[in-house]
């Protein structure tokens, strides 16, 4: 789905934009946490706005995050496996991606899987 809006740029109205999005993004405000690895620390950020099918996060720093990582929405507790789809700095851009058998290591369930039968061992 494709649909036309009208944007603002230095007082004019610029009706020649359409959005390349297929879900319309809602704005919000929320914290957030981006895992990239089990060993290492979440990274603090802020939700600018969300869709059925990605996210516009605000980091300290962008240049330093991976192509790939989870996303959890602290205010919906929600998690997502994201990819960047754009990044300019501060700013981030990312898709919502389905899980698959090829993003086990990523699963909250087969890293306490794993722990457990290592301990059964």
């Amino acid at each position: 789905m494709t649909y036309t809006v009208a944007i603002i740029l230095g007082g004019h109205m610029n009706q020649d934009f359409h959005e390349r999005r297929s879900t319309p993004r809602s704005r919000v405000f929320f914290g957030g946490e981006i895992l990239i690895d089990a060993d290492l620390r979440p990274v603090e950020c802020h939700v600018k706005n969300v869709s059925n099918g990605g996210a516009h996060v605000v980091v300290q720093s962008g240049d330093l995050l991976p192509d790939q990582f989870d996303l959890i929405i602290r205010k919906t507790n929600q998690r997502h496996r994201a990819v960047v789809t754009w990044n300019n700095g501060r700013q981030v851009g990312i898709a919502y991606r389905p899980s698959s058998s090829r993003d086990e290591k990523w699963s909250l369930a087969s890293m306490l899987q794993k722990m457990l039968s290592g301990a059964n061992a």
